[in-house]
């Protein structure tokens, strides 16, 4: 599957940076790679919502996840604690946080902030 229409980009230590510069707004998801909860309730509620906005902000906004049993040290770097955690970057910058599974009026209420300004 092309890069450009898949719903998330796999982002690690070696990528982050190129993910970073290359897409002025993207939303990384870190999560375990073990959580059950987290796949069911990305399957029934996550994956719907992205998909719904990755399809209406095509091209302005880009999908990451970070897997962190694979890559601790982006956890850590990010002061990730948490599974479900989503992160949002502007131009490279961290610009908000949004724990667990938000409804998606609100993680699009924030892209279109971020767009916007």
């Amino acid at each position: 599957m092309n890069k450009e229409h898949q719903e998330f980009i796999e982002v690690n230590k070696e990528n982050i940076t190129e993910v970073l510069e290359k897409y002025p707004l993207v939303v990384i998801e870190f999560r375990t790679g073990i959580c059950s909860p987290c796949t069911v309730m990305e399957r029934e509620t996550l994956k719907p919502i992205i998909g719904e906005i990755a399809k209406k902000y095509h091209r302005r906004v880009v999908f990451g996840r970070v897997i962190i049993d694979r890559n601790p040290e982006l956890a850590q770097r990010f002061d990730v604690m948490a599974s479900m955690t989503f992160l949002l970057f502007k131009d490279g910058k961290l610009v908000d946080r949004i724990f667990g599974t938000k409804a998606k009026d609100i993680l699009e209420d924030k892209i279109r902030e971020n767009l916007s300004n």
